[in-house]
């Protein structure tokens, strides 16, 4: 699977020379996580356009076998709703912190929605190859 982040350059350097840290992912849709998109002219506009310098897209393949979550299949969804902390309301399931570091426990390695056209992903090993993508590929 090949995906995209949007991201500035400075810190899509930083990713390429030390990898993805997820102890600097921000909480998104889905809770803290490293997000991505499967569409270049998203993560360029909607990402790398509005970071503080040039910007910069990071093109990225991960592992044939990762436990991607697709939530547009309806028994994902179901996997995915039993995934909670323990005490947690359901709507709030993926506000919690470190719910990237229970996912991971639990042996979900991402997420794949529409709600925000990508996967976030939650546990870094995951990556195969990180690389910056100058351009759109046709």
């Amino acid at each position: 699977m090949k995906l995209y982040h949007g991201t500035s350059k400075l810190s899509g350097e930083d990713i390429i020379r030390d990898g993805v840290d997820m102890r600097k992912s921000t909480k998104g849709y889905f809770g803290a996580g490293f997000y991505t998109t499967p569409d270049f002219s998203l993560a360029k506009a909607s990402y790398a356009d509005f970071s503080d310098d040039e910007g910069c897209i990071l093109m990225l393949t991960i592992r044939e076998n990762a436990r991607i979550l697709d939530l547009r299949k309806p028994e994902d969804w179901v996997l995915f709703s039993q995934c909670r902390v323990k005490g947690q309301p359901a709507d709030e399931m993926y506000y919690v912190d470190h719910f990237d570091l229970h996912m991971v426990e639990i042996g979900i390695d991402g997420i794949t929605d529409n709600s925000f056209e990508g996967t976030v992903i939650y546990n870094p090993d995951i990556i195969v190859s990180i690389a910056i993508q100058t351009e759109k590929e046709n």
